[in-house]
C-alpha cells in the first residue's frame, strides 16, 4: 500500500512487493486513486465493478446466504421440528 499521493510505478510497487501503486493519472473512466499491481484496475472501478456484482446478485440472496443455502437450513429446520414431533408423541404414548 502506498502512502496517499506518493507516486510509484507499477512496475516499482511490484519490485517492492505492494498490492497497489498511484501514478496521478485519471484512469479510463476518470478517477484518480491507486490501482491494483496484480490487474491494473482502478481502486474506485473495483469497488464500483463489486456493488455492481452485489446488486445484480442481490436476488439470489436471502440474509446473506444463497438460495440453495437458505433452502438447506429451511430443509434442516423442517426435519428438526419433525424429529422434536416425533419425540413428543413418544412420551406422550408412554405415560
Amino acid at each position: 500500500m502506498t502512502q496517499e499521493g506518493t507516486i510509484i510505478s507499477r512496475d516499482e510497487a511490484r519490485a517492492l512487493g505492494l498490492k497497489r501503486f498511484f501514478t496521478g493519472k485519471p484512469c479510463k473512466r476518470g478517477h484518480i486513486a491507486e490501482h491494483y499491481v496484480r490487474g491494473g484496475t482502478c481502486r474506485e472501478c473495483a469497488f464500483a465493478n463489486a456493488r455492481k456484482q452485489w446488486a445484480a446478485n442481490k436476488s439470489k440472496q436471502v440474509r446473506g446466504l444463497t438460495k440453495r443455502a437458505a433452502a438447506q437450513l429451511r430443509k434442516a429446520r423442517i426435519e428438526k421440528r419433525r424429529a422434536a414431533a416425533q419425540w413428543r408423541a413418544a412420551r406422550a404414548a408412554d405415560r
